[in-house]
C-alpha cells in the first residue's frame, strides 16, 4: 500500500517546467491519470498527493466522499477524452482562490448508459516548483 501510495504522488507531481510554457500534452497525461485512479476508487490516495491548496480547500474525508458519491451518481465512466487546457493566474486571491498559477484539463466523458460526463482537473503551481492537484470537479 506505501509503495502505491509513492508511485500515485509522484504520478500526479509534474516537475516544474519553464512556467512560461508547461507543455499541455503532460498536464492531459497526468490528468487522465488522475481521472482513471478516481475510476479505481483511490480518491484517498489522489488527496494525499494534491496541493495545499487543495488540502486546505477540502478535508480527505469530505474529498473522498464527494469523489465516490458523484462515480455512484454518474456510473463508471467507459470513455473520456480531453476536451481543453486552460491556464490562469490568480493575482491577490480573486476568485476564492489562492495567487498562483493554475492549469486545467477539462474531459468529457460517456458513462454505460451512454450519458456525457464533463470532468475538470486543476493543478496549481506549489512553493516548490511543481504542478499539484488543485482540484477535481465532475459535472
Amino acid at each position: 500500500m506505501k509503495k502505491l501510495l509513492l508511485v500515485l504522488i509522484s504520478l500526479f507531481s509534474v516537475p516544474a517546467m519553464a512556467q512560461t510554457s508547461p507543455n499541455p500534452g503532460q498536464f492531459v497525461d497526468v490528468a487522465m491519470q488522475l481521472a482513471n485512479a478516481v475510476d479505481a476508487n483511490q480518491a484517498v490516495q489522489i488527496w494525499d498527493g494534491a496541493s495545499i491548496v487543495m488540502k486546505n480547500a477540502t478535508p480527505r474525508d469530505r474529498f473522498a466522499s464527494t469523489v465516490n458519491q458523484r462515480l455512484s451518481q454518474n456510473g463508471q465512466i467507459q470513455s473520456r477524452d480531453w476536451q481543453s487546457v486552460s491556464r490562469t493566474k490568480i493575482v491577490g486571491g480573486k476568485s476564492g482562490l489562492p495567487a498562483g498559477e493554475y492549469l486545467t484539463v477539462a474531459f468529457l466523458g460517456v458513462n454505460k448508459n451512454g450519458k456525457a460526463i464533463r470532468e475538470s482537473i486543476s493543478f496549481v503551481l506549489d512553493a516548490d516548483k511543481s504542478w499539484r492537484l488543485a482540484g477535481y470537479a465532475v459535472q
